[in-house]
């Protein structure tokens, strides 16, 4: 179809560079050839031998940023075509509090503007295309419009999510149609050709109107409408949709369009906000925090809540759409685009003549003094600068800049390529001054260099990267700046932008609320948000503590949880975090695994968990504390090097618990070089015999560390007891590791080496009276074991992705030539299951994905209350395919259960019709009878008639003598809902059944178990029928 030549017209690429990278940045003798897009920003960014565009650490980083000020990627492309040069728009995808997605109405086009043309004819396809989409949509650039997950699942790898997949979707049903239009062209001509006419012609025109006609087709009342795509349509995607703004977990909304909006939709917003909010300036916010609990309490809410994250970009940022028909950026990126012009771009601090610096400053300041209107210090609101007035800014400063500070431009000192690739702190030092930064920014140095240092998480063990050095140096200078202007900080605190803008010392984010524990991440991440309490904050260290206050806050709903010391033992499972309240080092593991003779088995790559639960760094220094953490962490990442996370050990014996003793070692008052290195060579000698090279490796990362992160003011040599501390440290825990690995025999190079051939260890899943294995990963491990499986390899060959083997099946090929580690899955955690590491990630069984889902329907959406469940008999039709009742025991990798998650959250907020869930709230906690379980099912109004039935049969499976307690009393409510549902869509039931989980999930009367014993009791009446006859014969 298309040629590989590149297009006639000018290049794209090259205008948008210019137009975000400063001109002082760009050499005067580059150009943007007939090359690949990365090709010709490699060649920019190391053109010349005095390169200023070190802050990019590849072309491929460069193009990302431009992508995002240009509000489209790269990847765009269509018939497979090279598109060189060409720059190919598409739509970025926002995702509202509901989980809805959008984009940006005029974005809509951006998906179909291709052609399959070169050269003039694509710019004159471009140009009737762009004209018929200028005649389509309105003038309205931030209206935003519905847009399905399940046909744009967002790419993440950017800052901001691209709707790529319908793309994908739509050119492959352009590309058949187009052939086939073209095949029936060819077929009118006998020679097989298309004639001078059809080429350049009717062709385009043709193209032209297939694409109107799809894009027609596709936009339907602001819902596009693909019928070989959409599986459900929304009950309801009209409501007013509103931009809520978002950075550093900041959320805003621009005042004057929220108003504007419920204006149009005759909607009141005084309920929301007060009624002088509309005396604000044109482009002022508010906080979404202000009507966030109003919307939380309110379940008939009306509006849906766009959420827009606002990239941060090295240069010019990307313009935003707004309500008045403009376009603006944030007014603290206003200043710091401005602060990089100055900076990085005029350079105006880089010169050492002290008075010339003088006169740059008071021009500066001056500068500054004027534009404090549009950097109101005053405001405490996040604002926006309308594109117009950053122009006016730009100018302003332009012409300060040409007309009183250019002429010193040859005055500049500008970086120089260094021969090094990475840099400590001392570099950086260095670095600032022979840019003459310390002259020019006194104090810059003692001040800003160590906290802007520390801002990085270096990738190198020697310190910053080249790019990251430039990156560094920039922020130091912005803090010099900042720091000398007091309204300016001012200001950018009050616009909630010290974080964004990376101001360090003195300066901080607005005041931040009560520091949270170290595990509430983990537990707003395992028990669903609509269950917490808003009120409940998970502060402390007592992590058994807090989940107990969480249970008994009024406002929580998780009665469903048995205790605090269950959830955290969940908790500790899904996240594979060490349980402290044990003693036992391997017990400290969130498992409790172990072969046929009763010995422990954990997983290899979690046994450095346990060296860092029960050893801990006895020395009080910060410094020394920060060294030992990072140099043993690099050594664990060294031992699991080639190591699955699936792979299984067997501890036949337990750990040294002997404590650390500092060895005696009498150093001088005022240590020397010569003294410093005798220590080090001492202390190498004494352990090279327990832990081989690895006391090179420690000595090297305590260098490196040294070199990194020393005070400049003090000399390597005064560091020498800071160093005998964490080599001493170090070595003493990887002593512990070698002598583990040593009396387990277990192949951890270069500290032990395997003596004796072991057996393979076989992990054997086990539900129910039923125990199976991975079938893929046994056949794998017996392999490499020579373990001898006969049929099996070419049976498994043909099984699914992580379909099960019954042990039975395999029990005779592997009895005695393996280690057997028994996991039980009878148990099912509160919310989320844990993950089960495999040969390519992790997984769940299958079933446990679908008690996940049913948990979510049940105890989080409550949608049997007052719901008619035939819609839901829909949704699990399109699930068949992850629920295959065809199927015996098989796991689901965790990507298959994210997208049951997320299919799941689509079609509830389009398909379910929202319930106005009861909240159970039990006076007592214990004691409840069958009749109170009745009543409470009654209470709750759910849509099955028959569901008593089932309360009568699950009632007694659950109580003890006192009757229920309130656990008991919340899983026997799921579980009678469970149990109707599964009647209610048979191939549940089937499902259940077939993965050996009806026990498990408390199915009662399970019409397959019943047939299933019949089957069985017949058969071995059968049996014992033969065997009499035989007798008396």
């Amino acid at each position: 179809m298309a040629s590989n030549s590149s297009p006639s017209a000018p290049s794209s690429l090259e205008k948008v560079i210019r137009k975000y990278i400063p001109k002082e940045l760009i050499p005067d003798s580059w150009k943007c050839n007939n090359r690949r897009q990365e090709e010709n920003l490699q060649d920019l960014l190391t053109q010349g031998d005095n390169p200023q565009l070190g802050m990019f650490a590849s072309a491929e980083e460069l193009l990302t940023q431009i992508d995002l000020y240009v509000n489209f990627p790269r990847s765009m492309q269509y018939f497979d075509m090279d598109p060189l040069d060409r720059i190919e728009p598409k739509p970025y995808l926002h995702i509202s509090l509901t989980k809805n997605t959008f984009i940006y109405e005029k974005d809509l086009f951006k998906i179909f503007n291709c052609s399959p043309f070169d050269g003039e004819k694509h710019s004159e396809v471009m140009n009737k295309l762009n004209a018929y989409w200028k005649a389509t949509t309105d003038d309205n650039d931030h209206k935003m419009v519905f847009y399905p997950y399940i046909l744009a699942k967002p790419d993440v790898s950017n800052q901001r999510p691209i709707c790529a997949p319908i793309s994908n979707t739509l050119c492959k049903a352009f590309n058949i149609e187009w052939e086939e239009y073209v095949k029936k062209e060819k077929n009118k001509d006998t020679n097989a050709e298309l004639n001078e006419y059809f080429t350049y012609t009717r062709s385009m025109a043709v193209w032209i109107e297939l694409i109107k006609r799809n894009f027609n087709h596709l936009v339907d009342n602001g819902f596009i409408n693909l019928p070989q795509l959409n599986l459900f349509p929304p009950i309801d995607f009209k409501k007013p949709r509103i931009r809520v703004f978002s950075f550093d977990e900041h959320r805003f909304v621009v005042v004057k369009e929220f108003i504007q909006i419920l204006a149009a939709y005759q909607m009141d917003w005084s309920t929301y906000l007060e009624r002088n909010a509309e005396d604000v300036r044109t482009l002022s916010t508010f906080s979404f925090d202000k009507i966030s609990k109003k919307i939380c309490q309110d379940p008939e809410n009306q509006l849906e809540f766009v959420i827009l994250e606002i990239p941060k970009l090295m240069f010019s940022q990307t313009p935003i759409p707004t309500w008045d028909k403009g376009y603006c950026i944030l007014a603290a990126d206003a200043l710091y685009e401005l602060l990089m012009d100055l900076i990085v771009a005029k350079k105006v601090f880089h010169i050492s003549e002290v008075d010339i610096l003088e006169k740059i400053w008071i021009h500066v300041k001056k500068v500054f003094d004027a534009l404090k209107f549009y950097f109101d210090s005053t405001s405490e609101q996040i604002n926006f600068l309308h594109l117009k007035d950053v122009d006016a800014i730009k100018a302003m400063w332009k012409h300060v800049y040409n007309t009183h500070l250019k002429r010193y431009y040859p005055n500049v000192k500008h970086f120089k390529k260094p021969s090094q690739t990475a840099f400590s702190l001392a570099g950086l030092v260095e670095t600032l001054e022979s840019l003459g930064l310390e002259k020019s920014c006194k104090g810059i140095i003692t001040k800003y260099a160590k906290p802007v240092y520390m801002q990085f998480e270096t990738e190198t063990e020697d310190g910053l990267s080249l790019s990251q050095l430039h990156v560094a140096i920039t922020r130091c200078e912005i803090n010099w700046v900042v720091g000398k202007m007091p309204k300016i900080s001012e200001f950018i605190h009050n616009q909630k932008s010290c974080n964004r803008m990376n101001i360090v010392g003195y300066m901080t984010s607005p005041t931040p609320p009560s520091p949270a524990s170290k595990f509430d991440k983990e537990v707003r991440t395992y028990v669903p948000k609509e269950l917490i309490s808003p009120t409940w904050k998970c502060l402390g260290e007592d992590f058994s503590v807090q989940l107990k206050s969480l249970l008994d806050d009024e406002q929580s709903q998780l009665g469903m949880v048995e205790s605090a010391d269950r959830l955290e033992d969940d908790i500790c499972c899904y996240f594979d975090l060490i349980r402290s309240k044990f003693e036992d080092p391997i017990k400290k593991l969130p498992y409790d695994y172990k072969n046929a003779d009763e010995k422990p088995c954990i997983y290899k790559n979690d046994m450095y968990m346990m060296f860092n639960a029960i050893f801990c760094c006895p020395f009080p220094n910060p410094w020394v504390l920060d060294a030992v953490k990072m140099i043993l962490n690099a050594c664990w990442k060294e031992f699991a090097k080639g190591v699955s996370d699936h792979e299984m050990i067997v501890c036949l014996h337990g750990l040294d618990l002997s404590k650390f003793e500092m060895p005696p070692y009498t150093l001088p008052e005022t240590p020397s070089k010569k003294d410093l290195a005798t220590m080090i060579n001492k202390w190498k000698v004494e352990n090279r015999s327990n832990i081989n090279e690895m006391v090179d490796f420690i000595v090297n990362y305590v260098n490196a560390f040294l070199k990194t992160y020393k005070e400049k003011e003090k000399s390597y040599e005064e560091y020498t007891a800071d160093v005998k501390q964490i080599i001493e440290y170090v070595g003493f825990v990887i002593r512990k590791v070698a002598k583990f690995a040593s009396d387990n025999d277990i192949h951890m190079p270069p500290l032990h080496k395997q003596l004796k051939k072991k057996k393979a260890v076989i992990r054997v899943f086990q539900v129910g009276n039923k125990k199976f294995v991975m079938a893929k990963e046994w056949r794998k491990t017996c392999e490499q074991h020579n373990i001898d499986i006969g049929r099996f390899k070419k049976e498994v060959s043909g099984m699914q992705e992580l379909s099960t083997l019954t042990y039975d099946e395999v029990a005779n090929k592997i009895k005695g030539v393996a280690e057997i580690v028994t996991i039980e899955k009878e148990r099912l955690q509160t919310f989320r299951q844990t993950p089960i590491p495999y040969d390519g990630g992790y997984c769940m069984l299958a079933v446990d994905a679908l008690y996940g889902l049913l948990l979510d329907m049940i105890v989080v959406k409550k949608v049997f209350q007052t719901n008619e469940e035939n819609q839901l008999e829909k949704f699990f039709a399109l699930m068949e395919f992850y629920f295959d009742v065809s199927r015996g025991v098989y796991f689901l990798s965790f990507e298959n259960v994210e997208v049951i998650r997320t299919m799941w959250e689509y079609f509830y907020s389009h398909q379910i019709k929202k319930s106005n869930g009861k909240v159970i709230k039990k006076a007592k906690t214990a004691g409840f009878s069958v009749g109170e379980l009745n009543e409470t099912l009654k209470s709750l109004e759910l849509c099955f008639e028959d569901i008593s039935k089932y309360a009568d049969l699950i009632y007694p499976k659950l109580a003890n003598e006192n009757g229920l307690s309130q656990y008991q009393l919340h899983m026997a409510l799921i579980y009678c809902q469970v149990n109707c549902f599964a009647r209610k869509v048979p191939k549940i039931l089937e499902f259940i059944h077939n993965q050996n989980s009806c026990t498990r999930m408390n199915i009662v009367e399970c019409q397959h178990c019943s047939d299933e014993a019949a089957a069985k009791k017949m058969e071995n009446l059968e049996i014992g029928g033969k065997k009499k006859n035989k007798k008396w014969k």
